[in-house]
């Protein structure tokens, strides 16, 4: 524990100052001082202009006669303006100078990882010995209290065998499944030719896909072309190929109105579309391929809303919906009944003022038990006539920002949905018509020059079943059983009371 006293002394502080003063001259300034009282951390210039930042830790004394110093204004002059901020302590041995726009020193930055880590794991450590000692005194729901707030990678065995504690309740994660699996894609990829979910997750077949079976898909009048190709006209959405989310998404809402939908910015012309477009493959370095799509409407011509279904092999514990109001986005969170819930991410939103509609929680658990994956995003636009197929993901981004809690539900429904999927396979044949389908009709494998179709399709079940096998050897004994197989999408589904 000495190290950790050691930590525990000091303070940092992040000081931005304004003023009339040289960048250059000010920064060896602050440099020299911070050095002889044995400080550490960094200073920059702010893009800003006239600004200087400074990044100090250490003692809380020698802080202080630093701050004193610089506002004495004998270290670089008189200040229009400073502000102080108290910070956590990263912990920085030197100090570095940063110029505008850089990240912080990148081998600073390691060292405080190696000094913060072992610290990090011998204090939690401490703490799981101690709810070991009080485990056999402390009644089962208290205990498992406290066990739901301690990440996986530091339950110990010990604390398992306690009974109150059940296995799956404490080392399941989402984060660590989404990693795991994403591995097993590729050497799934490797020995078979493909994963069920990286065919998914490809725009163009995703739609395919979900046209194939019955969905409705936004119109993609382009696809995968570069920019000084495109047919831009009201009505479309203009994304780049390849990237993710919303980066360099524009709306053209109509000649002169065009949305940027990553920076909230109104764009007045195509013409400066392009220009938007164009900067943003140089700065961002990304290939020159875009895609065009219909936009879909919600009500008062607005775009519609999106409803994100986290699907777990037809369960669906949780689901994201992202309303674009102009220059911001609300993000409410409902759990597997539809009752609004937050989840650890996003939380900075108010909570849905209702439900949302259980035929729709339906819909989705259905389309994805007709998916050979453990887990699969569906994504969907939520138009005035119902939903509108957008994408399958099937590694969300930010999956490792859901709180410990939620992050646990939805690593057990993951484990939960392998076990499932494990003892479909063994139905051969019978299981996913529809997906098997779709691959022989629309995907190219890599097989054996020829190999004939029977001998390739034996080697994907088998492969499919070896994937199931590589997860199930996590899983656990579970009461859940398979629904029964999916149902027609609805005409029109219900909105929800907002």
């Amino acid at each position: 524990m000495r190290e950790g006293f050691h930590l525990a002394t000091k303070v940092a502080r992040v000081i931005t100052c304004e003023g009339d003063f040289d960048g250059a001259a000010s920064r060896g300034a602050v440099a020299a001082t911070v050095n002889s009282l044995e400080l550490s951390g960094w200073v920059r210039d702010l893009a800003s202009g006239a600004s200087l930042q400074i990044h100090v830790e250490g003692e809380p004394e020698r802080i202080r006669t630093f701050v004193d110093s610089l506002l004495s204004g004998r270290l670089i002059g008189e200040l229009a303006h400073v502000h102080i901020a108290n910070v956590a302590c990263h912990g920085y041995t030197e100090f570095f100078l940063s110029s505008a726009g850089q990240q912080r020193p990148h081998n600073s930055l390691v060292s405080s990882l190696e000094n913060t880590i072992p610290f990090l794991r011998r204090q939690f450590g401490e703490v799981v010995s101690t709810m070991v000692r009080v485990a056999w005194k402390a009644d089962d729901d208290r205990l498992r209290r406290l066990v739901e707030k301690v990440p996986s990678e530091f339950i110990s065995q010990r604390l398992l065998q306690f009974p109150g504690i059940r296995t799956q309740d404490a080392v399941a994660s989402f984060s660590s499944s989404m990693w795991t699996q994403t591995l097993i894609r590729k050497k799934q990829s490797a020995r078979i030719g493909y994963a069920p979910e990286d065919i998914l997750a490809d725009k163009q077949r995703g739609k395919e896909f979900a046209r194939f079976l019955g969905m409705r898909c936004p119109a993609t009048p382009q696809f995968n072309q570069p920019l000084e190709k495109l047919e831009l006209r009201p009505g479309l959405a203009v994304k780049p190929s390849n990237a993710a989310g919303a980066r360099g998404v524009f709306l053209i809402h109509s000649e002169d109105r065009i949305f940027s939908v990553r920076d909230k910015s109104v764009i007045s012309s195509i013409a400066e579309l392009r220009t938007e477009a164009a900067a943003f493959v140089a700065q961002k370095k990304e290939k020159d391929r875009w895609n065009t799509e219909e936009i879909v409407y919600g009500p008062n011509e607005e775009p519609a809303s999106d409803l994100k279904f986290y699907c777990f092999y037809g369960e669906v514990p949780l689901v994201l919906e992202v309303i674009r109001t102009g220059r911001q986005n609300v993000r409410y969170w409902y759990d597997g009944k539809g009752a609004p819930v937050r989840t650890g991410k996003y939380d900075d939103t108010v909570l849905a003022a209702s439900p949302i509609d259980r035929e729709l929680l339906e819909f989705a658990g259905n389309i994805s038990r007709k998916i050979p994956a453990p887990f699969i995003r569906i994504d969907f636009y939520r138009s005035e006539d119902g939903l509108v197929f957008g994408e399958f993901s099937p590694r969300p981004g930010g999956f490792h920002q859901f709180g410990v809690e939620t992050d646990r539900l939805l690593g057990r429904h993951f484990v939960e949905a392998q076990a499932r999927l494990f003892a479909d396979m063994f139905d051969g044949d019978a299981r996913f018509p529809e997906f098997r389908q779709f691959v022989a009709q629309n995907v190219p494998l890599k097989s054996k020059a020829g190999a004939a179709w029977t001998d390739v399709r034996k080697r994907v079940t088998s492969g499919l079943i070896a994937l199931a096998m590589a997860g199930a050897s996590l899983a656990f004994a579970s009461e859940a059983e398979a629904s029964s197989p999916g149902q027609t999408p609805p005409a029109r589904a219900a909105s929800t009371a907002r």
